[in-house]
């Protein structure tokens, strides 16, 4: 999960406690309670999906790393065993066959290095009774076979995990999405009717709803809204989306690399609408930005129908 997704996460979970401590006030509103309870089970499901993107591949990374190191000492017992075999009894095709460094073993890619092992394991197994006198035994070469069937269990793991990791961060750009569409355009215009009776709840409401602590301090103390405008559906920056801060007026044009940086006069609560030919018009507000503050967010701009 990106800084902006998780500063965002946290204004949507400190959204949720000011709803659960005024459960009294709302909760017999049917629809409000109906949506409330939608904006719990999307947040939940953001959390859960940050838990599989962050899926830790260290462990898989390691573990085929031992078996690779493993089978790469094992593999090279066996060739010292072959070539000896081979040299012994002139065998030069054999010895043609198997004569690989451990040069060649350790640069290879996986699957060059498997098949380069599997291939001295078979060439082991057909000569396991004259590799006795070469000091490779019929435990060797069941090492060999073993670490083998590891290796190729341990190839795709890795892959497999980032794929689910992207998987799952696309997957999050939808979540957020559903979210943000739940609270602007359903819950926020329904807390409003809260406002003669509750004041106070709404308040606590609407300050719980601003976007904070998404930035860093400006190296030289300005005050900015920065960031990238992608494609929603393929990550590719955007050339040419018109950005705007809406409370000013400003506005900024993307390059080629879709980034854009506008410099505020004053610090405040600002919002940002990015639009471009081809889609859908963004709106993100309640962006608190402090002075001397540098504030970052990932915009996807989502193709039009």
């Amino acid at each position: 999960m990106t800084g902006p997704q998780e500063n965002k996460l946290s204004e949507y979970q400190a959204t949720i406690a000011v709803l659960d401590a005024n459960a009294t006030i709302w909760s017999e509103v049917a629809s409000v309670s109906d949506i409330a309870t939608k904006v719990k089970a999307c947040v939940s499901g953001i959390q859960s999906l940050r838990q599989v993107q962050e899926l830790d591949t260290k462990g898989i990374t390691v573990n085929k790393a031992v078996v690779r190191e493993q089978l790469t000492a094992i593999t090279l017992k066996l060739i010292n065993g072959l070539v000896g075999f081979a040299s012994f009894t002139d065998n030069y095709t054999l010895l043609d066959e198997v004569n690989y460094t451990p040069s060649e073993l350790e640069k290879a890619r996986d699957t060059i290095f498997y098949d380069k092992a599997l291939l001295i394991h078979g060439k082991a197994r057909t000569y396991e009774t004259e590799l006795a006198a070469y000091l490779i035994t019929p435990e060797d070469i069941l090492t060999a076979e073993t670490l083998l069937a590891e290796y190729l269990t341990a190839i795709p793991e890795k892959r497999a995990a980032v794929a689910v990791s992207k998987t799952s961060t696309y997957n999050l750009k939808l979540k957020f999405r559903e979210c943000d569409d739940l609270l602007k355009n359903k819950l926020d215009k329904l807390i409003k009717i809260f406002q003669p009776t509750y004041p106070d709840f709404v308040n606590q409401y609407f300050t719980a709803r601003i976007i904070i602590d998404l930035g860093r301090r400006s190296a030289d103390q300005k005050t900015i809204i920065a960031g990238t405008v992608t494609d929603f559906e393929t990550d590719a920056p955007i050339t040419g989306a018109l950005v705007t801060i809406v409370q000013t007026g400003q506005t900024y044009i993307t390059a080629a690399d879709g980034l854009f940086s506008v410099e505020l006069a004053n610090p405040g609560e600002y919002t940002v609408q990015v639009e471009k030919t081809g889609y859908q018009t963004f709106t993100e507000g309640s962006i608190q930005v402090e002075k001397g503050q540098e504030v970052t967010l990932e915009i996807d701009l989502e193709p039009n129908p």
